[in-house]
Order: structure tokens, then sequence, then C-alpha cells
């Protein structure tokens, strides 16, 4: 049976077996984005190989790397794994022979407004919605998100750098409050402080201000009143 060409043209589903020491299968689902073939993707690389002999092989590859979203492979045998799906109007160099597969559940969509940064392996999406904690905080589980955990100076620096370049001047809330007991600031995923980069002084607000925000300046973080600023989801994988 043959499919309508439209819908050929927009899919291709391609299946990868796993293939255990118990021969046992399992089944992974793929599609093709033909606005890809024929063209080198050469940003967001996680890593590269060049003598892989299939694209199935290319999938497992993808499939067994934590953050892989998208695979380019190219029938000379080269594998290249990417954290991201890239939107359909991006444009790369032209270079015979590539195709490029993505999988549906992939989260870090360039084209919804996700961000990915390479050298922590991170997925932000920053939200211009000054809301109160609650709806923050709703409004990053719709995503699949929390609000951002900044707990290595990796992290808070790479994130301080993509606000400083990327967005207006301000403050934006970070996933660190005291809401829960006065004084002990806790991050989203439940961990107390470890490092931190509060300006001199902070926190020093009280019942006042049971939310930390980092400076899209500095990169430095204030409490402040849980409402009233813009904030950074981190996506969950």
């Amino acid at each position: 049976m043959q499919c309508p060409s439209s819908r050929c043209m927009r899919l291709l589903a391609v299946f990868l077996c796993c293939i255990s020491s118990t021969l046992s299968c399992e089944l992974s689902y793929w599609v093709r984005n033909f606005v890809f073939d024929d063209v080198t993707i050469n940003t967001h690389v996680i890593s590269s190989a060049s003598d892989v002999t299939t694209v199935f092989y290319c999938a497992m590859k993808c499939k067994e790397t934590p953050f892989c979203g998208s695979i380019s492979y190219n029938d000379d045998g080269t594998c290249r794994l990417y954290p991201v799906v890239f939107p359909n109007d991006a444009t790369f160099p032209h270079s015979p022979g590539w195709r490029h597969f993505f999988s549906p559940t992939a989260g870090c969509i360039l084209e919804q407004g996700y961000v990915w940064l390479n050298r922590i392996n991170l997925c932000i999406k920053v939200l211009i919605e000054k809301e109160v904690l609650s709806d923050v905080r709703n409004s990053c589980s719709q995503l699949g998100a929390r609000l951002v955990v900044l707990d290595t100076k990796e992290k808070n620096t790479d994130v301080g750098e993509y606000l400083k370049a990327n967005v207006d001047e301000g403050m934006y809330f970070i996933g660190l409050t005291d809401v829960q007991q006065e004084g002990r600031f806790v991050w989203e995923n439940g961990k107390d402080v470890g490092f931190s980069n509060w300006v001199r002084g902070e926190p020093n607000g009280g019942t006042r201000e049971n939310c930390a925000v980092i400076s899209s300046i500095t990169y430095q973080w204030k409490d402040y009143p849980c409402r009233g600023c813009n904030f950074i989801c981190e996506k969950l994988f």
C-alpha cells in the first residue's frame, strides 16, 4: 500500500531494534525530516562518529546518549548526535548524502523558544510573564520543566551569560526559595544551597522576600517578593 506523497514528504518512521543478549527487541520511533536532506547540520553537535554502518546504529548511539534528541546520518558512515530538534526554516550548508531524523519525544525544541546551553547540557526557556510563584511553577510544569536550579558555578555563569546577551536587563526568578522555612533557602529539586552567588548582604528581606532572582547583568542573586518578575524554566528529561 502506498502512502500519499504529501504525507511521505512530511514523515518517515524509522524503527530501531535493540538486540540484547536475550535477543529481545525494544522498539523506538524516529521521524525523518526531509527538509534537511542533503544538508550538513554542524551546530549543537554532542558527538560525531565516522564508522557507523547504518542509520539504525546511529539511532542506537543517540538512544544511549543522554540528552540526544536528533541525529544526522551520511551514507559515508558519518553519524552526528544533537540535543535539540531543529526548526524547519534553519539554514545549513548543502552536502549530499545526509539524512536527518528526530525523536518526537525530544524536549529541547528550538522553534518553541527553548535554548540549549551546550557546555552544561542544559535546556532552558525564559518566560516574559510577571506572575506569582504558584503560577510560575505551574507555567514551568506545563512545559515539562521546573524553575532553573543554578547549583553550580558553571550553570550560574552560562545561564547568566545567555540572559545578558539575549534578554532585557532585569531580574529573573530562579528555583530557590525559603517559603517552607524562613532563612533556609532550598532548590526546586529539594536540595539545600551549596554553591551560591548572593549579592553582598543578601538575602536580607525576611518574610517579605522569600524568592530568589538572578540579575541578567551581574549574574548575582537577591531575595525578592515571590511575584512580579520574569522567570527561567529548565527542561527535565
